[in-house]
């Protein structure tokens, strides 16, 4: 049986609320500006970026955890979600949800994760969205979704194996009910249809692929 990966560097841990995981390089461009090479430096063409992938972390994002305790109608579901996120892992981050779901079968349970895009992004030159999961020990489901900024949501059930990373390669023409001319999020979420009890679910290596 594997063991579930390790997560080393910076964790960043709290209960269901709103992240900020904006990646970007500014401290190079900080360091360029008060150079005595600053001009020489900015004058350089731009690399020229990859036409045939985008990773996740090359764009903008918030990250959201979500919950059935977070419900607007505390009647009606369960379901709890944290979140850590690892920096510095090789060769990307890992994005960790740890959840549980409730001993109570009467309510529905379920806890996220939301990658929510800000400004919403143009995906439809893609073909396919790669990630890799690690499913905890005992649940090897998780929901995948799309959303676009006029809150059209569709999902796509991943399966793999309890205590095991699984690379996914999901086809974009699996989802025809949301515009990919401007996606608003994308989510990971478990819900008591295939989870029970505590566990935990490892996002990582997210890319758009053409």
């Amino acid at each position: 049986m594997s063991q579930e990966p390790e997560v080393k560097a910076a964790i960043i841990s709290s209960k269901s609320g709103i992240w900020i995981a904006i990646i970007g390089l500014l401290g190079g461009l900080l360091i360029a500006i008060l150079s005595p090479y600053a001009t020489k430096w900015a004058n350089q063409p731009e690399p020229t970026p990859n036409p045939t992938s985008l990773i996740i972390e090359q764009i903008p994002f918030w990250i959201s955890t979500y919950d059935g305790e977070g419900d607007s109608d505390s009647n009606c579901c369960a379901g709890h979600a944290d979140f850590e996120y690892g920096n510095g892992v090789s060769p990307f981050p890992e994005y960790l949800l740890s959840y549980s779901m409730s001993d109570d079968k009467s309510r529905y349970s379920y806890a996220g994760i939301d990658f929510i895009f800000k400004p919403s992004q143009n995906f439809s030159d893609f073909r396919n969205i790669e990630f890799t999961i690690y499913f905890g020990n005992t649940v090897n489901q998780a929901e995948f979704k799309f959303e676009d900024i006029a809150g059209a949501i569709e999902p796509f059930r991943l399966v793999g194996n309890a205590d095991s990373n699984k690379r996914f390669v999901v086809s974009l023409s699996n989802f025809n009910q949301v515009d990919f001319n401007a996606i608003r999020a994308i989510s990971f979420q478990v819900d008591s249809t295939f989870a029970n009890g505590k566990d935990s679910l490892i996002v990582k290596n997210l890319v758009l692929t053409k």
